[in-house]
């Protein structure tokens, strides 16, 4: 973390003051913070008003005014989720974030910035990441008969998730019965789990078929 203060006027009570903050990961990897979802009444997720985006907040000690004078420096929002419903935030490998804001000091005075880190910044590794769109929609590939498919991941009118399968001009639909399974809609028999890993999935048949489908 670091900043540039530039004074910007002044008089023989207080000057005011403009911080530029920046927050530089200087790690060989992406990283990574976490903030909870809230499920509205219409059954649409968001962030509460009430939670805190920033990762980290700077503060000036010594700024005078009746509110003092503080910001948050926030990461870069993604379209990543975790299963346990967050939304992650990253700072890019070798990239930087930046936050500004105005202050007021007494005349002559240092301003005296601290940082406090609210959320602790992670590798991808630490989440249990949930599908996307950006991982699934697209070509597909199964192992079976070399057959090839459409996936698109979305949701019914019940606000479920479901995957969308498009098979030579026919489509089938998937719904998620938990965090990696979905179950073929009327056909009981078929099942679909998705390895995260090696970000394929696996199909299974009550009779014994055993497929493993691989994104082109």
């Amino acid at each position: 973390i670091s900043y540039e203060l530039t004074k910007l006027k002044g008089n023989e009570k207080k000057d005011k003051q403009l911080a530029i903050v920046e927050a530089e990961n200087r790690n060989d990897f992406d990283v990574y913070y976490s903030i909870p979802l809230t499920l509205n009444a219409n059954g649409t997720e968001s962030i509460s008003i009430l939670e805190c985006k920033g990762f980290c907040q700077i503060s000036v000690r010594n700024a005078v005014g009746l509110l003092g004078a503080n910001t948050l420096v926030l990461g870069q929002e993604t379209k990543l989720r975790t299963n346990d419903n967050q939304i992650l935030y990253v700072i890019p490998k070798n990239q930087m974030v930046t936050a500004e804001f105005e202050f007021n000091v007494r005349t002559g005075a240092e301003p005296i910035l601290t940082n406090t880190f609210l959320k602790p910044l992670k590798s991808i590794d630490f989440y249990d990441v949930a599908m996307n769109e950006t991982q699934i929609n697209g070509e597909w590939n199964s192992n079976c008969g070399n057959v090839q498919m459409n996936l698109t991941l979305s949701k019914n009118g019940t606000n479920q998730i479901i995957l969308i399968q498009a098979i030579n001009g026919t489509q089938f639909i998937w719904q998620k019965t938990n965090v990696s399974t979905f179950q073929k809609i009327n056909d009981t028999n078929a099942t679909l789990t998705y390895n995260k890993t090696n970000q394929t999935f696996n199909y299974n048949t009550a009779d014994g078929v055993s497929c493993i489908w691989s994104k082109k």
